[in-house]
């Protein structure tokens, strides 16, 4: 599964964090190119896998509100 996050919303610091956070639910890798942060995730289940963007993505912005 492959997300992008546009670098004009989302903080390169809190995709790290939300990324510690959801470590337990995959392997995760961080790339990045001239406009998008690029979050890799493997291994990841069939049932994680059906909500897993939309609640890693809201986490993320929780973690920008609550900064």
């Amino acid at each position: 599964m492959i997300l992008k996050l546009n670098k004009k919303i989302y903080p390169e610091n809190y995709i790290k964090k939300a990324i510690k956070d959801f470590s337990q639910l995959g392997k995760f890798k961080l790339k990045q190119d001239k406009n998008y942060f690029i979050v890799e995730v493997k291994n990841i289940s069939k049932n994680t896998k059906k909500f897993f963007a939309d609640e890693f993505l809201n986490y993320v912005l929780s973690l920008i509100k609550n900064g």
